[in-house]
């Protein structure tokens, strides 16, 4: 993703990074800048998933996300558990307005156990 397509939010972040003046504080620079960077992703991302509302649904981050550990220009990847699908396009559309450009999956909630037998990558990520 190139760094004009990116939210201002994540424009200033990436902008202000530089090292604290206590390497040693929470963890040093590194797991100090991935929480913040968390913390950005989450105030952009959180109220565009609101949008879902409409149907039962869970949303979960995965991979680094959901870890809280991002890097600048790392994947946002999140799961969607939905039961109907209602209003996820609206969400997926604004999500990708955003410019964060996530990778979404969506699968109904009786899905999940019978795609995670098939797809061991699928596994992996919720496990994580």
């Amino acid at each position: 993703m190139k760094r004009s397509h990116l939210p201002p939010p994540l424009k200033h972040f990436i902008d202000c990074l530089k090292p604290p003046k206590n390497p040693d504080a929470l963890g040093g620079w590194g797991l100090s800048n991935a929480l913040k960077l968390t913390e950005i992703t989450d105030s952009i991302t959180f109220p565009v998933l609101d949008l879902l509302s409409g149907s039962p649904v869970a949303v979960y981050a995965l991979g680094s996300y959901g870890r809280c550990e991002l890097a600048p220009f790392s994947d946002i990847d999140i799961l969607i558990v939905t039961r109907g699908g209602a209003g996820v396009s609206e969400a997926m559309a604004a999500l990708w307005d955003t410019g964060l450009y996530p990778s979404i999956v969506i699968r109904e909630a009786d899905e999940i156990r019978s795609s995670a037998k098939l797809d061991a990558l699928f596994a992996t990520s919720i496990l994580d």
